[in-house]
């Protein structure tokens, strides 16, 4: 890196004596003096001289004034400069410390610095001198170059060499011999006492092998040289670093074996011995082989500490094929949590151990996983209980239950009470069967005292911080483990002092076959309970929910509940006399049509669609006939078209309507709080709430926030508390067209204007329908505003007589009121009010889709009933009504 020296200040020019400035008031003065005669005048000729002088002294003044600024600024400048120079310098000394610690660094933390890259350098630190700073400096006077010479060389830092192809050490033989010995423990430490990197000890050059990449001769306890040695000058002198005896014996465990670099999972649960628990397993290689452990004698809870890039993913991989390998399902189960993405356990998740696999996409996968967890404990502890047993270990049948979790962190997300359910399953999980295996990058202010009071097993890969290693294992070894040696890690056991192991893997291919071989040998037993209550599938048949129920079963078939609190997936049943009638509501596309049609089905009935021509007419029947079931899809549509006289006396003919706690009525809306869904829904007694539109919509339909799934299946929702998956009705052979539902008996019957009687047609368009009625044959018409009362006193026998007006023309006609009231009155295109007041009835006509020819019947002492015009018929119809 290149600084740059501050300019030196300019030197200052001397400045030349202003003769003009002299000579000018002489000049001006002789002028002055041949002009008057005045010898006064010939005074101004002496102050040329004095300006002149006074200018030259003031500017000699000012250069010397800005020169000693420029020196200041200069000496300040070059004083930040050796501040900036000083901490890069220790920045250098930082870095190199880093890279290479120590032999009593290494002693002293009782762990290795680093692990070398085959084929790549290995540091080793020789001592402390003088290095190049890689500081480049340009000297702009020679005073600068003792700065310059200053900053491109690093006093007191550590000199580092690189030991692959080997260490040459000449001088006397005892400092010699110290000397070296410090070199091998570092060698040892990173796991590279190998002939490559060997250390060889001769009294001079020559008799050192010639492979030596690098030679340092020891000329006293604090001085030392290099002689040979790459990026670094012949001769360069250092205080080497002397290791004692007494300190090298030190070493602990992990120093004085050689930790491989890599090992064969494959061969590891191949060597595997006969016999041992079903939770000891051997899935990493330490300095004396393979290392063993047991996840209940060792736990029975672990906690595995390391970072991203560490080797957590892989460890917990091989961890799992070795406990599948060693147990078969029946004996072990898996419940996996995977909160880093969602695919770290792709590989495993074949293996027929695996009884769940929960992920940070699964939504609101987690809740109910923590509420299988809690039944599960309950469930085993009630077979305890029954078969007055003190642990698992009495019961042949009831498996072991591991739990594993990636990235403990994440799965929290702030909430207290899955750490509860945690901290429960660790402090009785040893006497149930059940193990947690929690993975998570940083454990400092994670993890509660209570939950890492029954974690005795401890695992740390490399971590971030001391303090973080220091939370797992006890020393901040883990933090100095480089990122070049994933899976690299550190075992403790209730306290013992770390082992230094590799954890094994294998290439994909290895991992495959390991699982294909699993999944051949291991099928589980059909016996054997679950120890995870998987989520409900997002599509149910209904034959198969049907069928689930048994014959015995009381009520309409709506899908199968997920209660993973009691451990159970019953069917959801609907009893219209003890639930009442029921509300399906949901967004479009949550399911409720699909939801309407499996309860048709249950109901032997038809959907009622609120979209179709007539759903009106057929609505309205079917909630005043008590007898025939009522399923009605998008109640909406229906309510809409409606006017507000019949939505006034639907809202009072509802509650009275589904009173009978066995009224079969059940309605689909897009939601329950908005329009005029809202006042009628509190006359059914159950509602099934599928997803809804928004969190808002949610919420304000009585849910839970935290409950709203906008991903949810079609046909996922909540019936009274519980989750719920509709199951689907896909025969295809129930009507839902429309077509033979509550109410429709056929079309209305058709009005016939009968020889020898009179009718009174009540219209909105009174010149249309006389122009429409003028053309047929027998058929007299008269006009409301010409027809008089004489003039129907005598109706022809053989002629149909009608009197066409609109309402406001019928209530002016007093003299016709009389035969009003005593003949057939057809109202078309009226309006509730205008029916009533005409017809002087406080009663409401049914309504009446909006289909042409659509029109409302009145007969002396009958209520009003629905009826058909053909306006367009050439003849008279017969007497149909």
């Amino acid at each position: 890196m290149r600084l740059q020296l501050p300019p030196p200040p300019a030197e200052a020019r001397p400045m030349p004596f202003p003769w003009i400035g002299a000579l000018a008031p002489v000049l001006a003065a002789a002028l002055l003096f041949a002009l008057t005669r005045s010898p006064l005048s010939l005074a101004f000729a002496a102050l040329g001289p004095l300006m002149a002088v006074a200018a030259l002294v003031d500017g000699r003044r000012g250069s010397r004034r800005t020169r000693r600024v420029e020196t200041l600024r200069r000496a300040d400048e070059l004083s930040r400069l050796s501040v900036d120079i000083a901490e890069r310098h220790d920045a250098v000394r930082r870095r190199l410390a880093t890279t290479a610690p120590s032999a009593r660094e290494l002693i002293a933390a009782d762990a290795p610095s680093t692990a070398a890259t085959p084929g790549g350098p290995l540091l080793v630190r020789l001592g402390l001198g003088t290095v190049p700073s890689g500081l480049d400096l340009e000297p702009q006077t020679l005073s600068d170059r003792p700065i310059a010479e200053s900053a491109a060389r690093v006093t007191h830092a550590p000199v580092i060499v690189d030991a692959r192809g080997g260490i040459g050490v000449v001088g006397e033989r005892f400092l010699a011999s110290v000397f070296a010995r410090t070199v091998e423990v570092q060698l040892a430490a990173q796991g590279q006492a190998i002939d490559e990197a060997s250390v060889s000890i001769a009294s001079s050059l020559a008799a050192l092998p010639a492979r030596c990449g690098v030679v340092v001769e020891v000329c006293g306890p604090r001085e030392a040289r290099i002689i040979r040695g790459p990026g670094h000058e012949i001769g360069d002198s250092f205080e080497p670093e002397m290791l004692g005896a007494p300190e090298a014996a030190s070493r602990r465990r992990t120093l004085q074996g050689t930790v491989p670099a890599h090992a064969e999972l494959r061969g590891l649960l191949d060597a595997r011995a006969a016999g041992v628990g079903d939770l000891s397993v051997a899935f990493a290689v330490a300095a004396d082989g393979p290392l063993t452990i047991d996840l209940l004698a060792d736990g029975p809870h672990a906690l595995v500490g390391g970072t991203t890039g560490s080797g957590k993913s892989e460890l917990l991989i091989a961890w799992m094929l070795a406990l599948a390998s060693a147990a078969p399902p029946e004996r072990l189960e898996l419940l996996l949590f995977d909160f880093k993405g969602g695919a770290s356990f792709d590989r495993v998740t074949r293996l027929p151990h695996v009884r769940g696999l929960v992920t940070d996409l699964d939504g609101h996968g987690v809740d109910r996983a923590a509420a299988s967890l809690g039944a599960e404990m309950r469930r085993r502890e009630d077979t305890l209980r029954a078969r007055r047993a003190r642990s698992i270990d009495e019961c042949d049948d009831l498996s072991r239950l591991v739990i594993v979790v990636d990235e403990f962190a994440a799965l929290l997300g702030g909430r207290s009470d899955l750490h509860d359910v945690f901290a429960d399953v660790a402090a009785r999980g040893r006497s149930l069967g059940m193990h947690l295996i929690l993975c998570t990058q940083r454990p400092t202010g994670v993890m509660r005292d209570s939950l890492l009071a029954n974690c005795g097993l401890r695992i740390s890969l490399r971590v971030v911080s001391a303090a973080d290693s220091s939370a797992v294992i006890g020393i901040d070894a883990a933090a100095r483990i480089p990122r070049s040696a994933p899976g690299r890690c550190f075992v403790t056991l209730h306290g013992d002092p770390p082992v230094e192991a590799q954890v094994a893997s294998g290439d994909e291919l290895i991992l495959a076959t390991i699982v294909d071989d699993l999944v051949a040998s291991g099928r589980r037993g059909s016996a054997r309970t679950p120890g995870f209550l998987p989520p409900l599938p997002a599509r149910i048949p209904l034959r198969d929910a049907v069928r689930a129920a048994g014959d015995g079963a009381t009520g309409v078939v709506l899908g199968r509940l997920d209660l993973p609190a009691e451990g159970r997936q019953p069917v959801a049943l609907w009893d219209p006399a003890r639930d009442g009638a029921l509300v399906i509501a949901g967004a479009p596309g949550s399911g409720r049509s699909e939801a309407a049609r499996t309860i048709a089905r249950g109901l032997g009935a038809a959907v009622l669609r609120g979209g179709d021509a007539t759903a009106v007419e057929r609505f309205w029947d079917g909630l005043h006939d008590g007898e025939q079931p009522l399923v009605v899809d998008d109640l909406e549509a229906i309510l809409d078209a409606l006017s507000d006289d019949h939505m006034a006396a639907l809202a009072d003919m509802i509650p009275s309507a589904l009173r009978a706690r066995g009224r079969r009525v059940a309605v689909t809306v897009a939601s329950p709080v908005a329009g005029a869904v809202r006042p009628m829904l509190a006359a059914f007694g159950s509602r099934l709430e599928l997803r809804a539109a928004s969190r808002d919509d949610h919420v304000l339909a009585g849910g839970g926030a935290r409950d709203f799934d906008p991903d949810a299946p079609a046909g996922s929702g909540r019936w009274h508390g519980a989750s719920i998956q509709v199951a689907i009705d896909d025969t295809h052979d129930l009507r839902v067209d429309g077509r033979g539902g509550p109410g429709d008996e056929g079309e209305p019957d058709e009005v016939g204007f009968r020889a020898g009687t009179l009718t009174c047609v009540v219209s909105v368009l009174p010149g249309r329908r006389v122009a429409q009625l003028a053309t047929r044959q027998n058929l007299r018409v008269f006009d409301v505003r010409g027809a008089g009362a004489q003039s129907l006193a005598d109706l022809d026998a053989d002629t149909a007589h009608v009197v066409v007006g609109d309402p406001d023309g019928w209530q002016n006609a007093v003299h016709l009121w009389t035969a009003l009231a005593d003949a057939d009155v057809v109202y078309d295109g009226c309006t509730v009010s205008q029916y009533r007041l005409v017809s002087r009835r406080r009663t409401v006509p049914p309504p009446l889709a909006d289909l042409e020819g659509r029109v409302w019947l009145s007969r002396p002492e009958q209520p009003a009933r629905r009826a058909m015009v053909d306006w367009t018929q050439d003849t008279i119809a017969g007497v149909t009504t």
